[in-house]
């Protein structure tokens, strides 16, 4: 179909706060309403009583299978807000959803802008309920602009660009001052978590008309690593260096206008938060023994991301 086509059958609740409509002067949403955060609390109840249960909710549910996006999720409501519910994936043999409530959690705790998050357990699978920040308190749409959007880049090109890219986009668009410790944090924190899925379009800004603002962040979810070497999804800085380690990291500071102690106390926070708060982390995100045998010392604080730094 033409592009036209394309944007006017597309469903209307998408990220941000554009939608496209065939007339200026009525508004007609392509989408259904959001499922009731009851009905996903209630599920077993109906399912056991013999009721049906909404279209997105039932396929994630009991299928496994996915609605906008790579893993099972569905948009529901509580009032004026809205969640997006990430679901345990039939054929899931790594607790994705717990690693991510954790890191969630802890990125909180390290001081990061983070969306709020909490876990809940549905017909036996784990559900993450991420609060949408780019919905007001009454419902209103926010204006947000993904990193890719950002930095002028296209699909194809979102694992080319680089944080230094977003950094420069964000400057270009006011953002306020601070805005390179937290983009260097959030960098620091990927790492110490293994996820080598920070590409442009997982991370994003706000914008109020006058100045770009980093989103919360969200999507901080911890990738499969079985040994020591690894690598960030972009570059963090103008060279390529992909490499997940925080001395590589700090070698750059002087992109993100940090010294060295100040650059090197942000690391060594985020080691200390990870490492202290790690039970309570893994209690938010409802991991089991066997989940946090799996993924301490491998993707959280794993020895290749510290290699070289702080006397490791």
């Amino acid at each position: 179909m033409d592009e036209r086509t394309y944007l006017l059958r597309s469903g209307s609740n998408r990220f941000g706060a554009i939608d496209f409509q065939s007339s200026p002067e009525e508004y007609v949403p392509r989408d259904s309403a959001p499922a009731p955060l009851t009905e996903l609390l209630s599920a077993a109840d109906i399912v056991e009583a013999g009721g049906d249960l909404s279209y997105e909710l039932e396929r994630a549910l009991l299928s496994g299978t996915a609605m906008g996006g790579a893993r099972p999720k569905a948009i529901l409501h509580d009032g004026a807000r809205e969640y997006i519910a990430k679901f345990t994936a039939s054929n899931d043999n790594f607790p994705v959803v717990g690693a991510e409530a954790a890191s969630m959690f802890l990125a909180e705790r390290a001081g990061i802008d983070v969306a709020s998050t909490r876990v809940e357990t549905v017909l036996g699978r784990s559900v993450l309920l991420v609060e949408r920040f780019d919905r007001g308190d009454r419902g209103e749409r926010v204006l947000a602009v993904s990193a890719l959007t950002m930095t002028g880049l296209d699909e194809l090109q979102a694992r080319s660009g680089s944080y230094v890219d977003f950094l420069d986009s964000l400057r270009m668009n006011r953002a306020p001052e601070g805005t390179a410790a937290e983009l260097f944090t959030r960098i620091a924190f990927n790492m110490a978590i293994s996820n080598s899925d920070d590409h442009l379009r997982n991370h994003a800004a706000l914008w109020d008309g006058t100045k770009a603002v980093l989103s919360p962040a969200y999507d901080l979810s911890p990738m499969r690593r079985s040994g020591e070497t690894a690598s960030q999804a972009i570059s963090y800085d103008r060279k390529g260096a992909r490499t997940n380690n925080f001395a590589e990291l700090l070698s750059v500071r002087n992109l993100y206008g940090l010294s060295e102690a100040d650059a090197s106390g942000i690391l060594e926070r985020i080691q200390g938060v990870i490492h202290d708060n790690w039970e309570d982390a893994a209690e938010h995100g409802r991991l089991t023994s066997a989940d946090k045998r799996l993924l301490w010392g491998r993707q959280f604080l794993n020895p290749g991301t510290l290699y070289g730094f702080n006397g490791h």
